[in-house]
Formats: C-alpha cells, structure tokens, sequence
C-alpha cells in the first residue's frame, strides 16, 4: 500500500465519524445528496426525487481520495473510472477535503476541485543519492528531474534512486539548463523533442507528470512540441509560459483548459519588484487557473496561490522545515 493509499483510510476514517444516516452534501452543481446507510462495502446515497438509493464503493471512494491527494486537482471526468456517480464523488470529496480545498470553474466552464496550499518539487538531484535519502527521512515525497541531466546516465541511476528511497518524479526537459550552459560557452549537445517524448514514453511509469520542450521566445516551436509530446506520449504535458512572452500567448494557453501551467523566465528578472507585478497580474487575469511556478528562490514564492514550486539547492534545514508541512499533501 503506497503513501497516499494509507492516508486515503485515514481520511475516510475521519469523514466516517461525521457521516451517520441522514447526513447530506451537495454535489458541484448544487445538487442534494443524503447518505441513507453505510455499509462495510459501500455508501447508499438517495438524491432528490430519486426512486431508490445507489452505492458508492467504500474501496473505490478510498482509490479516489489517494488519486485526488496524489494529484491535488481533479475534475468530474477524472473520476468516472471510479464510479458511475462521478459528479456525487466529486461531492464527496469536496465535503471530506472542505477544509483544505477549494472549488473552481474552469474556462470550459467545468467544477475544479484543487487542493489548497503547495506542494514542493525538490530538485538538483538526479546524481546525488544523499541529497534523495535527506528528502525521504524528512517526509519529502516528490522530486524535480531534468532530462537534461538524466539523458547522461545510460544505467538509469535515478530509478534505483527514486524507488529505493519511494519518491514521486516530475520530470522537466532541462531547456534552462542547456542554455544556461551555452551561455557559459560549453559545447553540449541540442534537446531534440523526438529524444524527449522516446524518453518520456519509455520511463513513463516512473513519470508523474513532464513539462514541456518550451523554447524561449519561440511560441510557435513550443506549441508544435506541446502537441506533438502529446501525440507521441499519449498523455500531454505541462505547458510553460514565460514572463518575457506576450500575454496573448498566455491567453492561448489558458483556454486550452490545462490542469496547471508552469510559469517559467522569471529568473532572468533582477527585480524582485518586477517580477512581483509579473506574477500579480497572472494571478488577477487567471484567478481559476492552476500555476507551477519555474526557477525561483525568493520571498517571493510564499506570496502567491501556487499549486506546485521546486526548491533547489536546499539544506537540512530547509528540508526540515518545509517537507514534513507541505509536502505530505
């Protein structure tokens, strides 16, 4: 049983203590659902002119609770392979996570329901063992990992690394990283978007999410690499934007609808004011959309609704202090 299994009973455990026959909840579109019985198997749920109750999987609900802790956004769709009432599991969930959710409506005009706070992506440490195991004796649970970095490692290091210490991996292309290094005049080798999506494709069940082969100040190369690693790899990635971009691009990339969109280029800024009118606009014009915030280490992280962050070139104590907090989520 994984980590966000255990903590799916707990939560159903603690939601069991409330719900007696009678009680009700709402589903996203306001709808009245009253729970007539509890089973060991199941939930019998009754809605409003409803001629008799249907059933719940008390199991399926525990599968959804750890899918929802695991990916802190869901939609109704995402849930219907777990029930055939997906819009009454969202309620469900919503009810068990009220205190720590909130609901949002999407472009699409769909019910989000996000979990509140952040969750921290340590990252710098394909090659480093010790840093991995500091991460998982602090409750760490999710990594930042470059492509860049990894394509170097033909023995797949990481993999033993990631299951040896029960870490989660997102996985970004290490564009930064190539230019950063041309910057400084090393002659490396291009990311080519067919290596990346063969590599994601081949490693994907170690892959929780990837973000995409984004190209500064090229929309049209990074929108041609969004859809083709979403043809390829059979699942999309995260898309990026980048604060020196027009913001009719990051228009675009909204109505498409994306879960969460990476926010990248702001670690070319020197203004810490700058950038805070940057990401205050964002947020103004986005208010329902989930940001992962790219390449930055200032105050300025604590002072936005981020769904996700990476933190690199941590310490023990930083580790200490934000893992066990935030990263448990």
């Amino acid at each position: 049983m994984n980590y966000y299994d255990i903590k799916a009973k707990e939560k159903e455990r603690q939601f069991l203590k409330k719900c007696k026959e009678g009680f009700f909840y709402f589903t996203g579109n306001g709808r009245k659902n009253w729970v007539v019985q509890v089973t060991k198997q199941s939930f019998h749920v009754s809605t409003e002119g409803s001629k008799s109750p249907f059933r719940i999987s008390r199991y399926r609900l525990r599968k959804a609770i750890s899918f929802f802790l695991l990916k802190r956004t869901v939609i109704r769709k995402d849930l219907e392979s777990y029930s055939n009432f997906s819009s009454s599991l969202l309620g469900l969930l919503r009810i068990i996570f009220s205190e720590v959710s909130k609901i949002q409506r999407t472009v699409h005009g769909l019910l989000r329901l996000t979990m509140k706070g952040v969750r921290f992506l340590f990252s710098g440490v394909p090659r480093s063992p010790g840093d991995m195991e500091l991460i998982q004796q602090n409750n760490g649970k999710w990594v930042l990992l470059s492509y860049y970095h990894l394509r170097d490692d033909p023995q797949n290091h990481w993999i033993e690394y990631l299951t040896c210490y029960d870490l989660r991996m997102v996985l970004d292309s290490g564009e930064f990283s190539l230019w950063n290094a041309r910057e400084k005049g090393l002659n490396v080798p291009p990311i080519t978007v067919e290596d990346y999506a063969a590599f994601v494709r081949k490693h994907e069940k170690y892959i929780d999410a990837y973000f995409t082969l984004d190209r500064v100040g090229d929309p049209v190369m990074t929108h041609f690499n969004q859809r083709y690693l979403t043809q390829y790899v059979g699942r999309p990635p995260i898309p990026i934007w980048h604060v020196q971009s027009d913001w009719n691009e990051l228009d675009q990339v909204v109505s498409e609808d994306h879960e969460v969109i990476g926010i990248g280029g702001s670690v070319k800024i020197r203004s810490e004011e700058k950038k805070r009118t940057i990401f205050q606009e964002i947020f103004k014009r986005y208010p329902n959309q989930n940001f992962h915030c790219l390449g930055l280490s200032s105050a300025l992280l604590w002072e936005f609704d981020w769904l996700s962050r990476y933190l690199h070139g941590f310490s023990v104590q930083n580790v200490t202090k934000l893992s066990y907090p935030l990263i448990s989520l």
